[in-house]
């Protein structure tokens, strides 16, 4: 595979990219000190993590959450019934409607962004992402010509006895 733009072979996959450019972090320290005013005793942990440029560019599609909003508009119909207030049940339906567009964002155009990502380079000369087009291939020629080729010299040539 080559790159679309330059023609280099110094293609990575993204995922890899990605994965390289994010490092977590989880360290521990301790201490304790003796000052005018006594002893201290103290202690902290660090969790996080730390994510590149790079990584931040070529980060993967993220999902959209939709089932918080189900609930909210089951748990306000439920309500809405009990103490019959039936606005409620409008302000329900309106949460419901509003589950729909990430449900069909997952549905529907996440598979094929996340496809798209796990498919997709990037040329480490020009910097191009893309996925490459793999409809040109190249014919490897032998390293080594065929044996009845080749012709040796008398000197080399190997003694047949009979």
């Amino acid at each position: 595979m080559t790159c679309s733009e330059c023609q280099s072979p110094d293609l990575r996959k993204i995922s890899l990219l990605y994965e390289s450019g994010v490092t977590f972090i989880d360290t521990q320290s301790r201490g304790a000190g003796v000052g005018t005013m006594g002893v201290g005793v103290g202690g902290a942990r660090n969790r996080g993590t730390h994510t590149t440029a790079l990584a931040l560019k070529l980060a993967p599609p993220k999902p959209r959450p939709y089932g918080a909003y189900y609930v909210w508009a089951g748990l306000l119909a439920f309500i809405a019934l009990g103490a019959q207030a039936y606005w409620l049940l409008f302000v329900s339906a309106i949460i419901a409607f509003a589950a729909e567009t990430p449900r069909k964002w997952m549905r529907d155009e996440y598979p094929v962004l996340s496809d798209r990502w796990g498919r997709s380079f990037m040329c480490q000369r020009c910097g191009w992402i893309g996925i490459p087009s793999t409809a040109t291939t190249t014919t490897v020629k032998p390293v080594l010509p065929r044996l009845e080729n080749v012709s040796l010299p008398p000197s080399k040539r190997p003694r047949i006895r009979r």
